[in-house]
C-alpha cells in the first residue's frame, strides 16, 4: 500500500489502542470492550499471523466475553434497584429498622428527617413505611 507492512500483530494493536483512545473521546462505556478483544487478538496474531479467520473469531469471542463480564459488573454496582429507584435514594429504604432520635432517623452513615403519626420519642425502634421529599415516613416497631 504505502510501501511498508506493519505486520498484523501491530494492526490488532494499533486498532485496540484506538479504539480505547476513542473511548476517552465519545461518551459512553463500549469502544472500551472492544478495545481490550482487539489487544488479545493482536497476541493471537503474533503467534499466528496466517491465521485470519482465527484472528477473527478470537476477536468476536473476547469482545462478547469481555461485555458480558463487563454488563455483570455493572448490574452489580448500579444504585439503581431494580425497581427505577436511581434517583430516589430514600425509596431504598422503605423496610428498613432504625432508631429513632430527635425527629431524625440514622440509617448508613447518613441521618434523615423522620415524620410519623405515632407518639416517638428518642431511642424508640421504627421501620421506614414510606417517603414524603426527602422525609422519611416511620412507624413504631
Amino acid at each position: 500500500m504505502l510501501g511498508f507492512d506493519i505486520g498484523v500483530t501491530w494492526q490488532w494493536l494499533i486498532a485496540g489502542l484506538a479504539l480505547m483512545a476513542l473511548e476517552i473521546m465519545l461518551p459512553g462505556v463500549f469502544l472500551l470492550w472492544f478495545g481490550i478483544a482487539a489487544i488479545i487478538t493482536s497476541v493471537v496474531a503474533f503467534f499466528a499471523p496466517d491465521a485470519v479467520t482465527w484472528q477473527v473469531a478470537v476477536f468476536a469471542v473476547c469482545s462478547v466475553v469481555s461485555i458480558f463480564i463487563f454488563s455483570k459488573y455493572v448490574k452489580k454496582a448500579s444504585t439503581d434497584d431494580g425497581n427505577g429507584n436511581l434517583n430516589r435514594r430514600a425509596e431504598r429504604y422503605i423496610g428498613k429498622k432504625c432508631e429513632y432520635r430527635d425527629g431524625k432517623v440514622q440509617i448508613a452513615d447518613g441521618w434523615w428527617l423522620a415524620s410519623s403519626d405515632d407518639e416517638l420519642k428518642d431511642g424508640d425502634k421504627v421501620e421506614v413505611v414510606g417517603v414524603d421529599g426527602s422525609v422519611l415516613k416511620v412507624k413504631k416497631v
